[in-house]
């Protein structure tokens, strides 16, 4: 312990006595009547000039060397690391513990994981799905590449590994894609992949209503519960000409910044989003239902399903008094917490017990439901 204070009184003496030398410096620099600067700094103020004093920092290098050298060291550890691998593999089948048929099997099914991936399960749950005859259906065109095509390979690339659109071309060289649509790397260019999203964006909801559809046919998806929720998105930066982008509330996102909300339904079984709608970032959650509601019941009665057979699940911000009563106008049942604001409503609620809402249970079965309704109309 001695030896740590005496070396830490060591330390305070050296510091104080350079700084007694600085401003000797100074001092004796001021009395010796040698020229200043008209704009001469105060003292204990730094400043630089580049053109007369040099560098700021002289003893550091300007060039990023160790950077430079990080990234060859980890990139000559990785190379050496794969190299004793595949030299630990070979002297295994040297020595007769593997075959020969086994590490080329094993080299074979690296590459295969390394180039392939999920491309070829992707790739067929987009063909079960008719994505790209879907697409060319409601966006037919005349070039020698479809659209379909184009964005199938825009949907495998940003679930696999998204990069920007320059880049894209050069990951689908890299793939099987090129032998399995039959079309060139040259062809998926920035410029074509920017023209397929225009061409598409007016026709997303279309394309997505008959992708569900399909979905639907193939899966046997289960429709008697339905989840509705709206949700917000944050943007950054100007958007003069966008109808949607706006100040607004939304939950757990900053008052003060732009947004656009999006109202989606989704079904219970599986999660799979059926239908979606995007709104502007000042429309309130309530101010969507009613929009909602005449855009699913016409869409279950599209596939023939019975309205009173789905029941739509939301929460408090999705429901009033009013959209109480229309949701029974559409014949649609509906699982939404009631906020009480109305003295009406307060004095409706007070009149049931727990004792008395305890003896109307919930009743198990493929329709759900409970006596507390009718009690409730006819009390």
């Amino acid at each position: 312990m001695s030896h740590f204070a005496t070396k830490e009184s060591q330390i305070r003496v050296a510091v104080w006595v350079v700084w007694f030398l600085v401003i000797l410096a100074a001092l004796v620099q001021s009395s010796t009547g040698m020229p200043t600067a008209p704009t001469s700094p105060l003292l204990g103020v730094v400043v630089h000039d580049a053109a007369q004093s040099g560098a700021l920092f002289p003893w550091l290098s300007t060039s990023r060397w160790k950077k430079w050298a990080l990234h060859q060291y980890r990139t000559w550890r990785s190379t050496y690391q794969r190299a004793k691998r595949t030299a630990q593999m070979a002297r295994l089948a040297m020595q007769g513990v593997l075959t020969m048929a086994q590490v080329v099997d094993w080299l074979t099914a690296s590459q295969m994981r390394y180039q392939l991936g999920a491309l070829p399960v992707l790739y067929a749950v987009l063909e079960t799905l008719q994505v790209r005859r879907i697409i060319n259906r409601h966006c037919p065109g005349a070039c020698d590449v479809d659209y379909g095509a184009v964005a199938i390979v825009l949907v495998l690339n940003r679930l696999m590994l998204p990069l920007p659109l320059y880049q894209i071309a050069d990951w689908v060289g890299q793939t099987v894609l090129v032998s399995v649509l039959g079309i060139p790397t040259s062809k998926f260019n920035d410029d074509r992949l920017g023209r397929t999203l225009d061409v598409l964006y007016p026709h997303l909801n279309a394309i997505w209503g008959d992708i569900v559809a399909v979905a639907l046919q193939k899966t046997g998806v289960d429709l008697s519960v339905v989840f509705y929720d709206v949700t917000a998105f944050v943007t950054h930066g100007q958007h003069p000409e966008s109808q949607l982008v706006d100040f607004g509330f939304a939950h757990n996102t900053p008052s003060n910044k732009r947004k656009l909300k999006l109202a989606l339904n989704a079904a219970a079984d599986g999660n799979i989003p059926l239908l979606y709608q995007t709104w502007s970032g000042r429309t309130a959650d309530q101010a969507t239902v009613e929009t909602n509601l005449n855009n699913l019941a016409a869409w279950l009665h599209k596939r023939g399903k019975p309205l009173h057979e789905s029941l739509i699940v939301g929460d408090r911000a999705m429901l009033n008094a009013e959209l109480a009563l229309l949701y029974d106008k559409f014949g649609l049942r509906h699982l939404t917490g009631l906020k009480a604001t109305s003295p009406q409503l307060k004095a409706v609620i007070g009149r049931w017990s727990d004792a008395q809402i305890e003896c109307h249970p919930l009743v198990e079965g493929p329709s759900p439901q409970t006596s507390a309704s009718l009690a409730w109309a006819s009390g």
